[in-house]
């Protein structure tokens, strides 16, 4: 089974943002993100979002 490059998990009850990558060996990373930061995001892109532009949409 594939796995997505990228997981994001998105706080409801404040402004926070987890993220979970594979690097280029295949291990999985993890960084978070709050307040006005820019989180990267490889696919499809890659490309970057920042956390008022992910809330938007929720």
């Amino acid at each position: 089974m594939k796995t997505p490059p990228c997981l994001m998990i998105v706080a409801q009850d404040e402004r926070r943002v987890e993220r979970h990558w594979r690097d280029e060996r295949g291990a999985w990373r993890h960084g978070e993100a709050t307040g006005e930061c820019v989180m990267p995001v490889p696919h499809p892109g890659p490309t970057e979002l920042t956390l008022a532009e992910i809330y938007e949409v929720l």
